[in-house]
């Protein structure tokens, strides 16, 4: 199944869910921003090729695959704001290098 799109009134009840895995589709980033206690969220092979985040955002997520989409450097400046990510996988996107944002990761 191919997945295009989340409700936000049907995946906002989860306010527990801590780990959502959901590669191989065509979410977004933002589909899943309004869950509080998300510390995982894997989204590889979702053809996401832009990020912007609401505030205050993934304030538990400490885990991101986003392998596998077609994101630039300029969609990931975002995830440096991200106060908890502690791994990030990036493999096989359009990155040639990392944004001047992204050196205060840790």
């Amino acid at each position: 199944m191919q997945l295009t799109s989340v409700e936000d009134a049907g995946l906002g009840a989860f306010v527990n869910l801590v780990h959502v895995e959901a590669g191989d589709n065509g979410l977004t980033v933002e589909c899943f921003a309004m869950l509080p206690r998300l510390n995982a969220l894997e989204l590889p092979l979702n053809m996401v090729q832009d990020i912007c985040l609401p505030p205050d955002a993934f304030a538990a997520l400490s885990i991101m695959d986003l392998s596998f989409n077609n994101l630039s450097n300029d969609a990931i400046v975002a995830l440096a704001t991200l106060p908890k990510l502690r791994a990030l996988d990036l493999t096989s996107n359009a990155l040639t290098t990392l944004p001047l944002e992204m050196s205060g990761v840790r």
